[in-house]
């Protein structure tokens, strides 16, 4: 896909998902969704995300979209990926996201360091760099990049 053609594609999907403030909360969760996939194609295409594995989640903790090289990292299709949770890909035995550290991440608005994920062939130690509230206003983008 050209690079325009996503462009416009993000743009348009930003464009329905706006002029629907105020609206039907389900028909603005799928038009959120629409702008997400949207923004990720674009990104990929621009090399944005340079390697790293890219997932963004709901305000629940779930994720909702994430690219190719997150299916690499977790050894799962990008579509196995959406509806698990930070819980659901922490390490065994890591401490895993703590209450505190969340509210710390919403008032900071972004958070980096280092957590431990499974991949396909077991514990990976990630650096990671967090977003609160991108792509869009509740969902929350985070990047990996193993450090194996």
């Amino acid at each position: 896909m050209p690079m325009t053609k996503a462009l416009d594609e993000w743009r348009t999907a930003e464009r329905a998902w706006a002029a629907m403030e105020g609206g039907d909360e389900d028909d603005r969760q799928a038009a959120a969704l629409r702008v997400i996939e949207a923004w990720m194609r674009y990104q990929e295409l621009a090399g944005m995300f340079d390697g790293h594995a890219v997932l963004v989640a709901d305000r629940s903790g779930r994720f909702v979209c994430a690219n190719h090289d997150a299916s690499r990292l977790f050894g799962l299709p990008a579509t196995a990926l959406i509806g698990r949770t930070v819980a659901d890909i922490t390490a065994p035995g890591s401490a895993g996201l703590q209450e505190s550290m969340w509210r710390d991440f919403l008032e900071a608005g972004a958070m980096k360091g280092t957590y431990s994920v499974v991949g396909p062939g077991g514990v990976v130690e990630v650096h990671y760099d967090a977003r609160a509230h991108h792509p869009l206003p509740g969902y929350f983008m985070s990047k990996l990049r193993s450090l194996g």
